[in-house]
């Protein structure tokens, strides 16, 4: 198996002056000092909540919320926090898991990571008890002073659950009588019952047993809007509450229709005129009178015809009865000489300028007088042409025209037919091969046809040809071929193009989500759409697989529209890839700022693979945020004020290089070879000069690993 190598880039950040690495220590009893710190550093926040829990008034109406915010978590930044003999830098949470209520059915409380939402419910306790459950967490960064002098120990992560109470005070609930907003009663017929004046209204909260009475009764002697004013009262509460209504009335208006009813195409109708007598109603109101359909638009033969009456309180009756249509009149003709080319299509509607008949809806038949010489189409000159046109009723009117035939110009024409042709293939060598639809006013088995565009194959896409058509006369047209482009790894339908290919990834490599995606783009899906050869990449769905994180051969099928392609995953032991731990970020510093001594703390890479590892440092570079120049060991000291810096690598435990310069110009300077769990060590020497404070020194060093 080929062994694989890759390069990483690691950044350094140098802040020269501030930094010294004396003798770790460590200290045993900073951990519970450290939680000292986590609740001291959140009091204050937490405090805050507390009172504001102590001081809220939950609103009396159900469903209201009351929100109360805080920081995220009460998260404090504790920044050289002194407690004991310790110094505690870092981040202090409160991160709540749990809110319960002492009486949920009055209050009932949720929470985010930043606020505390308390919603009334539809209980009525004076007080509710809130219990609030949390996680005390911290992630300390440790100095201890002793002598005077702090010096860095371990760090202190830790978490600690707590539970604290608040009481909660909460608005009592009254009476409430909310009249609702449609209620309706009968014109003359209100008579109050308790099941019909409970349902006009909706208690939203009572306190015992609901009684009423009617104090002032709606007017209920004409339609529209009243009021009624009742007084309501339960155990406590006594209120007045003015209910709206609407009077309305459901009597139907009457009539009768003549029936049946006898009408002459194209004569105006009135429907006022369709019945015995006037309709009426028992509100002594206009009736209005709504037919289903026009009776002017009715066409022949016998309908039905209905009628809607309806009053004005929009109550409504439904009559029907018999409309019998007659035609006898003739239709109207315009006609209009025609002039074709020679072979054209030619029909009786062409000699036809309009037509206009009593029956608007028609439909009219044309035809060609069969006492009468048929027109031809390719007697060249001008012929006369005799038509009958009918209406539906049989009606007929005759007409004369003429129709004129001139000499063939008509060039042919066809329609290109899609050709698929792999990348950097030829299309058909017979451009009739790729025209379908061939027409003309001659014998089209006489066109003949040359491409006078050739596609480029080149590039996957959508491109083109040009078939140029002729027939025997000479005339000539031009046909756009489309031509579709595709790699030997395509599948495509009369829709998509779809190319997918298989590939081999280690087993680490497989996601453990998102599987589908990385499928995609390690398959180098890509689609396209033949009618526009538009890439429609975005489209394409994986809809089976069975891929695993182990060693062996799987199966993916990718889709898009109806098209599918299946393709082949090999996935590799991941034994057999490069693993190596190495540090994220190396800081390195001044030691001691009289001298300008540039030291780091020792760092450490290891080798994780089963193979062996050869580790190589490719390349040092000095980024453009440096305001300090890197200079080789062997220069000349800088004199005056020039801010200079000398570096060089030194090896630790299995890496034995000799000291290599870090410069600009270093490069392919091998650090050594790691067996498989071993570990390899470097550390950052050097010297600075003239300035120290506020100087940075950002290098950039990429390493190389290789399996050997």
């Amino acid at each position: 198996m080929r062994k694989s190598s890759f390069s990483l880039l690691m950044a350094l950040v140098c802040i020269i002056g501030t930094l010294s690495f004396p003798v770790y220590s460590f200290a045993s009893d900073s951990g519970a000092t450290a939680g000292g710190v986590a609740k001291d550093a959140t009091a204050t926040e937490w405090n805050k909540l507390s009172n504001s829990l102590s001081q809220v008034l939950v609103p009396q109406n159900e469903g209201e919320v009351v929100n109360i915010n805080y920081p995220t978590n009460f998260e404090t930044q504790c920044t050289n926090w002194e407690m004991n003999e310790y110094n505690f830098t870092g981040p202090a949470k409160r991160i709540i898991t749990k809110i319960t209520s002492s009486d949920p059915y009055t209050v009932a409380p949720t929470y985010t990571d930043h606020s505390i939402q308390l919603k009334r419910g539809k209980g009525n306790s004076q007080q509710v008890r809130i219990d609030v459950e949390y996680d005390l967490e911290w992630s300390f960064r440790v100095e201890e002073k002793v002598a005077g002098v702090w010096y860095r120990v371990n760090d202190r992560i830790g978490s600690v659950p707590q539970v604290d109470s608040f009481l909660v005070n909460v608005s009592s609930k009254k009476l409430n009588i909310v009249p609702k907003k449609n209620n309706t009663i009968e014109l003359n017929l209100f008579n109050p019952t308790d099941s019909s004046v409970m349902s006009y209204v909706n208690v939203l909260y009572q306190y015992g047993q609901v009684n009423w009475y009617m104090k002032t009764k709606p007017d209920d002697t004409k339609l529209g809007k009243t009021i009624g004013t009742f007084a309501f009262s339960d155990s406590r509460d006594t209120i007045l509450v003015d209910i709206p209504f609407t009077v309305v009335d459901t009597t139907p208006p009457t009539g009768t229709l003549i029936n049946p009813i006898e009408l002459e195409l194209g004569q105006t109708a009135d429907v006022n005129n369709f019945f015995v007598s006037p309709p009426q109603d028992n509100d002594r109101q206009p009736v209005t009178i709504r037919p289903d359909s026009d009776p002017n638009k009715l066409i022949l033969g016998s309908h039905n015809f209905g009628v809607e009456l309806i009053d004005s309180s929009g109550n409504t009756a439904n009559l029907s009865t018999t409309v019998i249509v007659k035609d006898t009149t003739p239709p109207k003709v315009i006609s209009k000489d025609v002039t074709i080319d020679y072979g054209g299509a030619i029909t009786e509607a062409d000699f036809i300028d309009s037509v206009s008949d009593n029956d608007i809806n028609g439909p009219f038949s044309f035809s060609f007088d069969k006492t009468k010489p048929t027109p031809d189409n390719k007697k060249v000159g001008i012929q006369d042409v005799y038509l009958e046109v009918s209406d539906p009723s049989g009606n007929t009117t005759k007409v004369q025209v003429k129709l004129t035939v001139n000499s063939d110009n008509v060039a042919p024409t066809g329609d290109g037919i899609l050709q698929m042709v792999p990348v950097n293939g030829s299309i058909s060598t017979k451009p009739l091969d790729a025209v379908t639809n061939l027409q003309d006013n001659d014998d089209i088995s006489k066109i003949t046809a040359k491409y006078i565009k050739i596609p480029d194959t080149s590039k996957i896409g959508l491109t083109e040809a040009e078939v140029e058509l002729s027939d025997q006369n000479g005339n000539k047209s031009k046909v756009t071929v489309p031509v579709f482009v595709h790699d030997n790894h395509s599948n495509f339908d009369n829709q998509y193009v779809l190319s997918s290919q298989n590939f081999t990834a280690y087993s680490n490599q497989v996601p453990a989500s998102k599987i589908e995606e990385w499928i995609l783009q390690e398959s180098q899906s890509k689609a396209w759409e033949l009618s526009s050869g538009n890439e429609v990449s975005k489209q394409i769905k994986v809809i089976r697989h069975d891929v695993k994180p182990q060693f062996g051969s799987y199966t993916a099928t990718v889709q898009i529209g109806n098209l599918t392609k299946d393709i082949t995953i090999n996935i590799l032991d991941a034994k057999d890839s490069i693993d190596v731990t190495i540090p994220q970020k190396v800081i390195f510093g001044s030691t001691d700022v009289q001298n300008g001594k540039v030291s780091s703390p020792s760092y450490k890479v290891k080798n994780n693979s089963t193979a062996k590892l050869k580790v190589s440092l490719e390349k040092m570079q000095v980024d453009s945020s440096s305001t300090i120049d890197v200079i080789w060991a062997n220069a000349a000291e800088p004199s005056g004020k020039d801010e200079k810096v000398k570096l060089n690598l030194s090896s630790l435990e299995d890496f034995q290089f000799p000291m290599i310069e870090l410069h600009p110009s270093v490069a392919d300077q091998e650090l050594g070879i790691l067996n498989s769990q071993s570990v390899g060590g470097f550390q950052i020497k050097g010297a600075y000069y003239e300035k120290y404070q506020n100087t940075k020194c950002n290098i950039q060093m990429t390493f190389k690993f290789e399996a050997v």
